[in-house]
C-alpha cells in the first residue's frame, strides 16, 4: 500500500469512530488537567468552509467538563466569530466580528451578548493581576477610526501586519471609554499579553517576537507563525515551526537581551498522522495546556480558493486538548475535545488555577525591571537609515522625529535564501529592502551628504567578474572583479556617472578553496573624502568622487545584484549597515572588534557527498496553498547506495529539498525521479536551524528514519 493510500485509510478510520460520549469526553479532559476546564472554538455553521474564519458562517462553540452538556453552542446563529478567547475568570468569551469590524464579548452560557469595541479587530483580552481591571487588546488604525475596506480585508485574511492598522490599543472592558495606546511602533498581528502586561508576543511580518509595552522595544526571535505567549509570567513564548508539527519555546533575558530556544514537539495528539499537519496553537492560561487543530495535509489547501480548504478535509479538522511536560520539551497526553463530521478551529482553554496552580518555574532570567542593555553591534546608532544583522534579529532602527520602529525587512527573490546563521545567500538570486526603506535612504542622504555603509561580505569564489555585491541604483554600488572589490559612487562632482575606487584585495592566503573567510568592510563619505577600512584598518583615502548627492534617483536596495537583475553575486552577505554620516576609525575598529569573535567562533559543516536511490517523493505544493509562506521544502526518502565523503551509517533517510523559491516551484525538484539514482551533498537537517521557520512538507509517515538537507537549489 502505497503511502498516500495508507494516509486516506487512516483519515477514513478516524472520521468512522464512534463519537465518545459527553461523560466520556468530561472524564478524559479532568484526568489530564485536575480541574474544572472550559474551552471555547468556531464551527463551521453552513455552506462555507472557514478554517481561519474570515467570513460569516460560524458557530460559537464551548466544552466545559463539569456541566454535563459536552460541547455545545454559545452562540449558535451563524455569524462571525473570530479568534474567541475566555476571560481569566472563566466566566466570558471575548470575540470579533470580522463583518462588522466590532468586538463583542458573551458570558459563557450565551447570555448577554453585546459589542464593547468598534472599528478594531480583537486581538488578546488580559486581566491585570493587580487592579484586577480586564482589558480587550485591539487592533486598529493609529486614531481609532474607521480602517479602510482594503486594509481590513488584508488585515484578516492573512493575519498578518498592516500598515494602515498599526496599533494596538486597549479597552476596558467594563468601560470602553477608559482606553490606551500601547504600541503604535509599527505593525504588529497575532498579539498576545503576558500575564504582567510587560509583553506581548506577536508578529511584525517579518518573524515573531517579544514586544515590550508600552511602545518599548521589540525583539525578534524568529520566523515561523501563529506566535502564543505564556500565561505564567515567565514571558517565554513559542513559535509554530515550518512543518506545523512543533514550536520552539523562547526564553528571553531582559538584561541582555539573550534568547535561549527549546524546541517542543506535539506530534503525538491522536488522530493527527505524522505526516499531516497541525493549526491554530495557543496557550491557554495554564502553562503546561494547549489547544491545536488538526489534521490538515499540506495538499488540502488551496488559496486561490476563496474557501481555501476542501469541505472534505474540513470534516477532519478537531479540537484537541494537550499537555506539555513541564520541561515544555513534548506533548505528554492529549484529548480529543470534538469528534465530527464539519471542521472545529481556533481553539482557546481555560484551566481553574485554584485547583492545578502553575506549575513552579525559575523566572529570575526573565524578570522585566533590569534595563535591556544595549547591543554590542553596531554601538552607536546615530543617523542608521538601514539595519540588518541577520535573518534572526530584529533589523529595527527608531525614527527620531516620530519614535516610532522601522523594521529593515528584505524579502529574498529568485533562488536567494537565508542560510546557515541566518545571513542572506546570493547565489542565483538576490534581497531587495522594503519601498519605505528607500525612500528613507534617499532623503536621509541627501540631506546630509554623508554616509557610513559597512557589511560582513563572504564571497562564494574569486573568480566574478563584474559581480554586484550591493546596489542603491546608480548611486551607490559595491562590486567583485576577481579578487578585488570596489565602489562605484555617483556625486555632483562627477556628474552622470559614478567614479569608482577600489577597497581592498583579497590577500594571498584569502585565495583557497571555499569557504572564503568573512570580511568586514566599511566605507565613508564626507566633504569629498571616501575612506575604505577592512576588518578595523583603514585601507585606502580617496578624493575621486566630490560634491554633494542632490542628484541621486530613487531606486531600490539590493543585495547581491543590481536593480536590473543582470549582475548576481554570489556569496553571503550579513551585519549591514548604512547612516547618513561620517564615522571615524575608532567608531568602525569597535564595530569590527564586537563582530570578530561571533565570526571566528563559527565552525565550517563538513558536508556529507552521497550516491542514493530516490525511494519515495513528497510533491512540491501549490504556491498558492502556503501563503503567507513563499519557499518550501518538501521531504524525500532516500536509500544510500554509497557515502563517498563524510560519515554516515543509515542506509535509508529522509532529504529536505526546496521545491518553491520566490512562490515559484524549483524546475529542478519537479525533475527528481523515483527510482533514479543521485549524487547529493547533504547536512544534517537540525545543523542548520534557520530552517525550523521556513515551510515543510512531506507525505512520510516513516518519521522515524533520519532527516537531511540538500542545501543546494
Amino acid at each position: 500500500m502505497s503511502i498516500k493510500s495508507l494516509s486516506s485509510l487512516l483519515l477514513a478510520i478516524i472520521c468512522t469512530l464512534p463519537t465518545l460520549s459527553h461523560a466520556d469526553v468530561a472524564a478524559e479532559v479532568t484526568a489530564l488537567t485536575g480541574a474544572h476546564t472550559r474551552v471555547v472554538w468556531v464551527r463551521d455553521g453552513g455552506t462555507d468552509v472557514d478554517p481561519l474564519a474570515e467570513r460569516g458562517e460560524l458557530l460559537l462553540m464551548g466544552f466545559d467538563n463539569k456541566d454535563g452538556k459536552g460541547e455545545r453552542a454559545i452562540l449558535s446563529k451563524p455569524s462571525s466569530y473570530f479568534r474567541p478567547l475566555i476571560t481569566a475568570d472563566g466566566q466570558k468569551v471575548v470575540f470579533s466580528n470580522v463583518l462588522d469590524k466590532k468586538i463583542y464579548v458573551v458570558n459563557w452560557d450565551g447570555s448577554g451578548l453585546k459589542p464593547v469595541v468598534e472599528n478594531a479587530l480583537f486581538a488578546d483580552v488580559h486581566t491585570d493581576p493587580e487592579t484586577g481591571h480586564t482589558w480587550i487588546y485591539a487592533q486598529t488604525t493609529a486614531e481609532h477610526e474607521a480602517p479602510s475596506e482594503e486594509a481590513w480585508k488584508a488585515l484578516v485574511s492573512t493575519s498578518n501586519s498592516q500598515e494602515e492598522i498599526s496599533a494596538v490599543r486597549r479597552f476596558r472592558l467594563d468601560d470602553p471609554s477608559d482606553s490606551e495606546m500601547v504600541w503604535d511602533k509599527s505593525p504588529v498581528a497575532q498579539f498576545q499579553v503576558s500575564l504582567t502586561g510587560e509583553y506581548a508576543s506577536g508578529s511584525t511580518g517579518d518573524g515573531e517576537g517579544l514586544f515590550f509595552l508600552p511602545n518599548g522595544d521589540y525583539h525578534k526571535f524568529y520566523g515561523g507563525c501563529w506566535p502564543s505567549m505564556a500565561p505564567d509570567g515567565s514571558h517565554r513564548v513559542f513559535v509554530f515551526n515550518g512543518s506545523h508539527r512543533g514550536a520552539y519555546v523562547y526564553t528571553h533575558n531582559m538584561a541582555t537581551r539573550a534568547k535561549n530556544e527549546i524546541p517542543l514537539t506535539f506530534i503525538n495528539a491522536p488522530g493527527i498522522p505524522t505526516s499531516h499537519e497541525s493549526y491554530h496553537p495557543r496557550w491557554g492560561n495554564h502553562l503546561q495546556f494547549m489547544t491545536v487543530t488538526g489534521p490538515y495535509w499540506y495538499k488540502d489547501w488551496n488559496w486561490d480558493d476563496e474557501h481555501k480548504l476542501s469541505a472534505e478535509a474540513a470534516k477532519n479538522a478537531e479540537i484537541y486538548l494537550g499537555r506539555l511536560t513541564k520541561e515544555l520539551d513534548l506533548s505528554e497526553a492529549w484529548v480529543q475535545i470534538t469528534k465530527n463530521d464539519v471542521g472545529d478551529y481556533y481553539g482557546d482553554s481555560w484551566i481553574n488555577l485554584k485547583e492545578n496552580p502553575q506549575p513552579a518555574w525559575d523566572h529570575t532570567q526573565a524578570e522585566g525591571d533590569v534595563a535591556a542593555a544595549p547591543p554590542a553591534w553596531p554601538g552607536n546608532r546615530e543617523g542608521l537609515v538601514f539595519l540588518w544583522e541577520n535573518n534572526a534579529a530584529s533589523n529595527q532602527i527608531e525614527i527620531p522625529e516620530t519614535g516610532k520602529l522601522d523594521l529593515c525587512n528584505l524579502t529574498p527573490r529568485q533562488h536567494a535564501l537565508f542560510g546557515r546563521h541566518s545571513v542572506m545567500e546570493t547565489s542565483g538570486g538576490s534581497f531587495v529592502a522594503d519601498d519605505t526603506r528607500n525612500e528613507a535612504i534617499l532623503t536621509a542622504l541627501q540631506k546630509s551628504n554623508e554616509f557610513t555603509l559597512e557589511a560582513v561580505i563572504t564571497p562564494a569564489a574569486l573568480d566574478q567578474a563584474g559581480a554586484t555585491i550591493l546596489s542603491f541604483g546608480k548611486n551607490l554600488w559595491i562590486e567583485q572583479f576577481g579578487d578585488r572589490l570596489r565602489l562605484n559612487l555617483r556625486s555632483s562632482g562627477t556628474g552622470e556617472n559614478a567614479e569608482w575606487v577600489e577597497l581592498m584585495t583579497w590577500k594571498q592566503g584569502d585565495q583557497n578553496a571555499p569557504p572564503f573567510k568573512p570580511v568586514h568592510i566599511a566605507v565613508t563619505y564626507a566633504n569629498g573624502v571616501t575612506t575604505a577600512y577592512r576588518d578595523g584598518r583603514q585601507v585606502g583615502i580617496f578624493d575621486k568622487a566630490q560634491g554633494d548627492f542632490i542628484g541621486w534617483v530613487p531606486s531600490q536596495l539590493v543585495f547581491g545584484n543590481n536593480e536590473a537583475g543582470d549582475k548576481n553575486w554570489a556569496g553571503s552577505l550579513e551585519y549591514v549597515s548604512l547612516s547618513n554620516r561620517r564615522a571615524n576609525l575608532s567608531e568602525v575598529s569597535q564595530r569590527f572588534a564586537a563582530l570578530d569573535p561571533v565570526l571566528k567562533e563559527r565552525e565550517p559543516l563538513k558536508p556529507i557527498v552521497v550516491q542514493a536511490k530516490l525511494i519515495d517523493t513528497t510533491a512540491a505544493p501549490n504556491p498558492a496553498s502556503i501563503t503567507p509562506y513563499r519557499r518550501c521544502l518538501s521531504v524525500n526518502v532516500y536509500e544510500i547506495e554509497n557515502v563517498e565523503s563524510g560519515e554516515l551509517e543509515d542506509k535509508r533517510i529522509m532529504v529536505a529539498h526546496w521545491s518553491i523559491l520566490d512562490a515559484e516551484v524549483v524546475p529542478e525538484f519537479t525533475k527528481l525521479v523515483k527510482g533514479e539514482t543521485y549524487p547529493l551533498t547533504i547536512h544534517p537537517f537540525d545543523s542548520h536551524p534557520e530552517l525550523e521557520s521556513e515551510r515543510l512538507v512531506t507525505d512520510m509517515e516513516d518519521s522515524e528514519l533520519p532527516l537531511f538537507y540538500d542545501p543546494n537549489r
